[in-house]
């Protein structure tokens, strides 16, 4: 936020640095979440920020004053790696063979001049910022914001000669980044268990995830839908609720406003400060960057009585998707902004903790997921997103980010998904389906509201769709299918709703139906 709050400073007082804050403020945020990401996901991620500013000129860094790391990077890119953002593709890099390939060699030497980038940038601005407080225009606390000072740049500077000046021990991640480091802090507060232990690899090698059972397959075919009310919690949980429900609101507020006021300011420098392609390249890149891991503080729980850490990852991309109007930070404001009604409470598992909010729209839903899960999500979500970019009609559901608070108060730390539900529709489901292509076990409980693969057969349900929409579901469906199958990811759902059309509604429809039909096929 100390960022993005000089980074508006600089849109008014000082336009021409404005380029250089954005570079480090996404550069940071990037590196803070690659170590949970594949050695393909960081090379594209880290080509990406490297070929958009630095080799692209929007720095205007004289070609020397990085040519050792220039060449070093330039020796080890892989021969597909294109020039140009427009020919960039997470489509070619998903291609590589991390071991046929010198990928770790190419990460650790485009890290090294990602940071020399910033440490150049960095000194630029630790110049303005010292400008700028000298006219009282950039003060230790800033008003309405987190505490901000020049002091803030002087730190990244150091951070980034350092690090620039040779790789570390640990891999091509290094813990000396201010987000590594947080992360760092935030894993040593939790109780390692068994499961979270394996999930964590060290930053240079990639990690073998076992989902195991009721792990992040259940979460990838829980899409929000829910029958009857929910439970009423009992004695002391209902406060322990509102609270989490409130600090949940206040972390998904902040991480959509950023996400506003970072979009202007990318759309500002395109239209104000530069011009033309170069121009065209930076809005085009602002809308791709797939992962960063976003530091936010804020203040939370009833009346707002808590400092509250939250982190966002991904919302940026994911934001962008389906044009914007999914899962984009204007809608979830309207579902769980300062204005909206309070979430509902959906259900809780007493052993594991974990929650189920609704919002009070219907068109979200936040579960609470463990460590090992969000681990496994931030390796998925740069997939999930180009293949959602490349096939907009899939049927993944559409996920709006991951978040992480921590209250240092009451000792909260807790990671929450934010999924978009499937069923935000104007027409009522009178029944629901949970289909898995198995008759194993496959019947719903006494007591339970959503049908399985026996009850669908039972009860003679069929989908009758046209052969054209036929051929398009099922090619959709192999294609979600195999991107699952490529995270090892099996227990997932074809979720299935049920509207019983009224006489009047099919009054409605039949005339429509029938001029579909008689209309070409294409």
């Amino acid at each position: 936020l100390r960022q993005l709050a000089f980074a508006e400073l600089c849109r008014e007082h000082q336009r021409d640095c404005l380029v250089h804050v954005l570079f480090i403020m996404d550069s940071l945020a990037a590196i803070g979440s690659l170590p949970n990401t594949t050695f393909v996901d960081r090379a594209y991620v880290l080509d990406l920020l490297l070929i958009t500013f630095v080799t692209g000129g929007l720095l205007g860094f004289a070609e020397d004053a990085l040519r050792r790391n220039l060449e070093e990077w330039r020796q080890k890119r892989m021969p597909p790696v294109a020039s140009s953002v427009e020919a960039l593709q997470y489509a070619v890099y998903s291609q590589l063979d991390p071991e046929a390939l010198d990928l770790e060699g190419h990460i650790e030497a485009a890290l090294l001049l990602l940071r020399a980038g910033i440490f150049q940038s960095v000194a630029l601005v630790h110049g303005v910022a010292c400008s700028f407080r000298e006219r009282g225009l950039w003060a230790d606390e800033a008003p309405g914001s987190s505490p901000a000072s020049s002091s803030a740049w002087s730190s990244s500077a150091s951070t980034s000669q350092s690090s620039s000046e040779g790789s570390s021990d640990d891999g091509p991640v290094s813990k000396g980044s201010t987000h590594d480091m947080l992360l760092t802090e935030h894993l040593s507060k939790r109780k390692a268990s068994a499961t979270t232990s394996a999930a964590r690899s060290s930053p240079g090698k990639d990690s073998e995830l076992d989902d195991g059972p009721g792990g992040l397959t259940k979460l990838l075919s829980c899409v929000c839908c829910f029958t009857g009310d929910a439970s009423e919690p009992k004695g002391g949980r209902r406060d322990n609720e509102e609270d989490l429900i409130s600090v949940v609101h206040q972390c998904i507020q902040a991480s959509a406003d950023h996400v506003l006021r970072r979009s202007v300011l990318y759309q500002f420098v395109t239209t104000q400060v530069l011009t033309g392609r170069q121009g065209e390249v930076l809005l085009m890149y602002s809308k791709i960057l797939p992962v960063a891991q976003r530091v936010l503080p804020s203040r939370g729980g009833r009346g707002g009585s808590s400092r509250v850490h939250c982190r966002s990852y991904s919302m940026d991309a994911l934001a962008n998707l389906d044009g914007g109007t999914i899962v984009g930070p204007e809608e979830l404001l309207e579902s769980f902004g300062p204005h909206a009604p309070k979430s509902r409470v959906m259900s809780t598992n007493s052993k594991s903790g974990e929650f189920f909010f609704m919002s009070a729209d219907s068109r979200f839903c936040v579960k609470t997921i463990s460590e090992h899960e969000s681990v496994l999500m931030q390796k998925m979500f740069t997939a999930i997103e180009h293949h959602v970019r490349r096939w907009p009609h899939s049927l993944i559901v559409r996920f709006a980010g991951l978040f992480h608070i921590d209250v240092p108060r009451t000792g909260l730390s807790q990671f929450f998904i934010v999924m978009r539900s499937v069923f935000d529709s104007d027409r009522e489901i009178h029944e629901t389906y949970d289909l898995k292509g198995s008759m194993h076990n496959r019947r719903k409980k006494e007591g339970e509201g959503i049908g399985k693969d026996e009850d669908w057969v039972n009860s003679k349900q069929l989908l009758q769709l046209s052969e054209g929409n036929r051929r398009e579901f099922l090619a959709m469906h192999e294609l979600d299918a195999e991107l699952l199958r490529r995270f090892e990811v099996m227990d997932y759902s074809l979720l299935v709703g049920v509207h019983r059309v009224s006489e009047s509604e099919d009054a409605q429809v039949r005339p429509q139906q029938q001029q579909q039909q008689q209309q070409p096929q294409q």
